[in-house]
C-alpha cells in the first residue's frame, strides 16, 4: 500500500514541469498560431488593397508571407506555388543584406590587397620596361657595331683571298718561268754537248792523224811536216774547248743548286675497299660496301663515305689491317701516331688498287679488327677546344658540343642533283661525278665524299640577286667571285636524303659564279696552320 502512495507522490514531486504540463503547453502554442493566424488573416482581409497596391515593400512582411498567394498571386499560379516563391525572394532578399554588412570587412581588406598587388604588378611591368629598354638599346647597339665591323673585315678577307690567289698565281707563273727556263737550259746544254761531242770526236781524229804522221815521218819525211801542223792546230782547238768544258760545269753547278725541289707529300687517310668492318645488322662487311647510316659493332653510326683515288699514297700493314702511311692509329704505351710510324707497321710496295675508301664516323673514331683508328676529320681535344672558342660558332654550336654534335653543325655537301661542268664542256649531277674527273676550271676530283642529312642542322636554297646558285647545307664554305659572300641569300628548304661533296687538287671549285671550298674546308677554315700542320709523329 505503502509503495502505491510512494509512486504517486514521486509522480508529483520528482517530474518536471513539461512532463506534468506538456500537453497544456502545446495546446496554448497551437491556440496562439490559430489566433495569430486568423488575427492576422482577417487584417490582411480587411486591407487587402492597400497591401496589393504597395505589394513591392509589404510582400516581405512576416504577417503577410504566410498568406502572399492568397493576397496576390499571379494569373496561373496557384496560392500555394506563389506564396512558396514569394518566401523564397524574401529570404534572399534578407541574406544577401545580411551577407552584405557581415563581409563588407573582408570585401575592402581584399580591395586594399588587389590594389596593392596591382600597384606592385604595375611597378615590376615599369621595371621590366626599362630592363627590356636597355636590352634594346645594347642590342641594338651590338648589333650596329657588329654590322660595322663585318663591313670593315669582310672586304679586307675578300682582299686577302683575292691577294692569296694572285700570289699562288703569280707563284705558279713564276714556277712555270722557271722550269721554262731550266727546260731552255737543258736544251741548249744538249746542244752544247753534242758540239763538244763532235768536237771530242774530231780531236780525237786529229790526235790519229798526227799519230800517223809521226809513224810513217821516219819512213817519209814530208809526213813530220803535215804532223807537226796537225798538232798546232790541236793545241789552238784545245783552248775553246777547255774553256766550254769548265763554263758548262759550273752552269750545271748553279742551276743543280738553285733546282726547284719536288712539293713534299701529302699523304691519303684511307683504307682498302675490301676492308672488312663488324656492323651491327650485317655482321663483317667489306668498307666500300658500307651505307649511310649504318650502326658498327661498337654503336658507333657511319655519318659518311668517302671515295679517293690511290695515287701517290704509301700503304702499311699493322696486324693484318692495311692503312695509308699518314693515318693517325692509336697505340697502348704511344698514345695516337701516324700508321707508318706505328711500331708494328710493314711499308707496302705492291698495292695496286686504283681507289681507296675511308669513312666519318658519330664519335669520329673507327675500330677495325683490334686497332683504333680515326675517321676522315682526325678530331682530337686541341681541334675541339679551338672550335668551341671559335668566334664565327660561338652562336651557332649548343652550349654541350661534343663529338656527336660535328657531324650535325658541321658536315658540308650539296645537293646530288647540283650540275657541274667538265672540262670537256659536258654538264653532268654531282651523284655522276666520278674520281679523277677534272672540272671546268681545271680542278682535279680527287675525293667523292656522301653525307647523310636526316640529322644534319639546316639545308638551304643559296641565290643572289634572284638567280639560284646552288643547295647545300648551313656549314658550306662558300664565296661570291665578284663582291661580298653576305650579298648572297639563304632560303630554308628541306634536304634530301643524302648530300654529296668532293676534294679538289685546288682546296675547292667554281660553280656559278662562286668559290666553293671543299669538304676538308669544312672544319679546316675554323682551325689555325699551327693545329693543321702538327704532326702525330712527335707522339
Amino acid at each position: 500500500m505503502n509503495n502505491i502512495y510512494d509512486d504517486i507522490t514521486n509522480l508529483y514531486t520528482k517530474s518536471s514541469f513539461s512532463d506534468r504540463y506538456a500537453g497544456d503547453i502545446w495546446i496554448t502554442i497551437i491556440l496562439c498560431i490559430i489566433v495569430f493566424l486568423v488575427f492576422n488573416y482577417y487584417t490582411i482581409i480587411n486591407n487587402i488593397q492597400p497591401i496589393v497596391d504597395d505589394w513591392a515593400n509589404q510582400r516581405c512582411n512576416p504577417s503577410v508571407i504566410p498568406f502572399a498567394g492568397m493576397i496576390n498571386a499571379p494569373e496561373g499560379t496557384s496560392s500555394f506555388e506563389y506564396t512558396g516563391e514569394n518566401f523564397e525572394y524574401c529570404i534572399q532578399n534578407i541574406l544577401s543584406d545580411i551577407a552584405q554588412y557581415a563581409l563588407a570587412p573582408i570585401q575592402y581588406i581584399l580591395s586594399i590587397q588587389t590594389t596593392v598587388m596591382n600597384d606592385l604588378s604595375s611597378a615590376i611591368n615599369a621595371v621590366r620596361g626599362l630592363f627590356d629598354t636597355i636590352r634594346d638599346s645594347i642590342e641594338e647597339q651590338g648589333s650596329d657595331l657588329f654590322n660595322r665591323s663585318l663591313n670593315i673585315t669582310l672586304p679586307i678577307l675578300y682582299m686577302l683571298r683575292k691577294m692569296e690567289a694572285i700570289m699562288g698565281k703569280t707563284q705558279g707563273a713564276i714556277v712555270s718561268g722557271i722550269y721554262t727556263l731550266y727546260g731552255g737550259f737543258l736544251t741548249m746544254e744538249s746542244g752544247f754537248l753534242f758540239i763538244y761531242e763532235v768536237s771530242v770526236n774530231l780531236l780525237w781524229i786529229i790526235f790519229t792523224f798526227i799519230m800517223i804522221c809521226f809513224a810513217v815521218g821516219w819512213l817519209f819525211p814530208p809526213t813530220l811536216a803535215a804532223g807537226l801542223a796537225a798538232s798546232s792546230f790541236l793545241a789552238l782547238l784545245l783552248i775553246p774547248i777547255v774553256m766550254f768544258v769548265v763554263i758548262m760545269n759550273s752552269m750545271n753547278d748553279v742551276f743543280a743548286s738553285s733546282n726547284p725541289s719536288t712539293p713534299p707529300y701529302v699523304p691519303g687517310y684511307c683504307f682498302p675497299g675490301d676492308t672488312l668492318i663488324h656492323t651491327k645488322q650485317r655482321g663483317f662487311i667489306h668498307m666500300k660496301d658500307l651505307e649511310l647510316g649504318e650502326v658498327l659493332y661498337d654503336d658507333n653510326v657511319v655519318t659518311s663515305i668517302m671515295k679517293s683515288t690511290s695515287k701517290d699514297t704509301v700503304f702499311y700493314k699493322i696486324r693484318n689491317v692495311i692503312v695509308s702511311g699518314g693515318h693517325p692509329v692509336f697505340e697502348e704505351n704511344r698514345g695516337w701516331v701516324i700508321a707508318s710510324c706505328h711500331t708494328e707497321s710493314r711499308r707496302i710496295d705492291e698495292f695496286k688498287e686504283p681507289y681507296i675508301y675511308c669513312i666519318g664516323t658519330q664519335n669520329k673514331t673507327i675500330c677495325i679488327q683490334d686497332l683504333l683508328f680515326t675517321d676522315w676529320d682526325e678530331i682530337d681535344d686541341e681541334d675541339m677546344h679551338a672550335l668551341k672558342h671559335h668566334p664565327e660558332l660561338e652562336h651557332y654550336l649548343p652550349v654541350s658540343f661534343t663529338l656527336s654534335d660535328i657531324h650535325t653543325y658541321l658536315d658540308s655537301g650539296l645537293h646530288p642533283n647540283t650540275t657541274i661542268r667538265l672540262s670537256s664542256g659536258d654538264i653532268v649531277s654531282m651523284n655522276e661525278l666520278i674520281v679523277g674527273d677534272m672540272l671546268w676550271h681545271g680542278e682535279t676530283v680527287e675525293s667523292i665524299i656522301h653525307i647523310k642529312t636526316d640529322d644534319i642542322y639546316a639545308f638551304y636554297d643559296i641565290s643572289y640577286n634572284g638567280e639560284p646558285i646552288v643547295s647545300a647545307t648551313k656549314n658550306i664554305d662558300i664565296m661570291l667571285l665578284d663582291t661580298c659572300s653576305d650579298a648572297l641569300t639563304w632560303t630554308k628548304t628541306d634536304a634530301p636524303s643524302e648530300c654529296i661533296h668532293i676534294i679538289t687538287n685546288k682546296d675547292g671549285f667554281q660553280l656559278n659564279h662562286v668559290f666553293i671550298g671543299d669538304y676538308n674546308r669544312s672544319i679546316d677554315r675554323y682551325l689555325t696552320n699551327e693545329i693543321l700542320n702538327k704532326s702525330y709523329r712527335k707522339l
